[in-house]
């Protein structure tokens, strides 16, 4: 996959629930979101947005709400290279977000993301199905 017109990565959302800051961080529960999808078909626009969600304590209680966009045009080379090409853009965005983090958090990214996968192959793959659901994608 051939990526290009690549706009910044954007934080759209940042929000630290202090409240919930002062419980006992050993419980938590990490939620990350990441939809791959195309915009404009007709322009071969794909977006990615990624979404976290950040519990802590006994009940859950939301202390971190994390929301960033990524969007670029792109132009399909065959299904391996445009896999390998996804795969490079969210390393991409996972770099993004634990600069952020590091920059702007109340916690690491890496505290945030203790002990989960990062599935980088199948997220990508879910990408190119959705893209191929919508008639966007050729191979």
């Amino acid at each position: 996959m051939i990526i290009f017109n690549k706009n910044n990565f954007q934080v759209v959302k940042y929000v630290l629930h202090e409240a919930a800051a002062e419980k006992d961080s050993v419980q938590n529960m990490y939620e990350p979101i990441i939809e791959l999808y195309g915009k404009d078909f007709s322009t071969d626009t794909m977006i990615i947005e990624f979404a976290i969600n950040f519990y802590v304590g006994e009940n859950d209680e939301l202390l971190i709400e994390y929301e960033s966009l990524y969007q670029f045009k792109f132009e399909s080379e065959s299904y391996s290279k445009d896999i390998s090409s996804l795969i490079n853009v969210l390393q991409e965005m996972y770099y993004h977000t634990e600069v952020f983090f590091e920059r702007y958090g109340f916690m690491s990214f890496k505290q945030i993301e203790l002990n989960q996968s990062r599935d980088l192959d199948k997220l990508a793959a879910i990408g190119i199905e959705n893209l191929r659901a919508n008639n966007g994608y050729k191979f």
